[in-house]
């Protein structure tokens, strides 16, 4: 078997504001030639990846196996995934959501109280609590449907 570690170190990032983009280095090339050739291969992944799985499917990879270095020190053993919708989540009584194409802003008696931003295949990529039009907190999901991190921001720029 053979074992590649792609240099894959930034996240996903709002394709709503950019562009659409892959990370590429010589592993991914060595990949696409495992795959023609039809060689089976692994993968060991190094930096934390909560969108692994969106990643692997945008650069159409399947590997026979996956290392995670971050799933193994936080103890996560599964790699099945789970659908996680917006409607998912514990939101206030009488909230109400305001669909755009690429985001979904949850409103609180006609205040932004959440922006629920997806990657590129619709998954969730992280969900923005708003205190006071500041973004107070972000909720990072996992593709695979797990909340992944939670980020607290005491200083953190006006939403717009």
């Amino acid at each position: 078997m053979d074992y590649l570690v792609p240099a894959w170190h930034e996240l996903l990032e709002d394709w709503a504001y950019t562009i659409p983009k892959l990370e590429f280095d010589d592993a991914v090339s060595h990949i696409k030639v495992f795959q023609t050739n039809q060689k089976p291969f692994s993968l060991i992944v190094t930096d934390y990846q909560p969108q692994l799985s969106t990643k692997l499917n945008q650069l159409t990879i399947s590997p026979t196996q996956i290392f995670s270095t971050f799933d193994y020190l936080q103890g996560v053993h599964h790699v099945d995934s789970q659908i996680v919708d917006y409607r998912d989540f514990n939101w206030p009584t009488g909230a109400y959501y305001d669909f755009t194409n690429f985001r979904v802003i949850v409103m609180v008696k006609e205040n932004p109280y959440a922006k629920v931003t997806f990657d590129t295949q619709g998954k969730i990529l992280w969900v923005d609590y708003l205190e006071k039009n500041k973004i107070s907190r972000r909720l990072l999901l996992d593709s695979r449907g797990f909340i992944s991190r939670e980020e607290l921001f005491e200083n953190s720029q006006p939403y717009q």
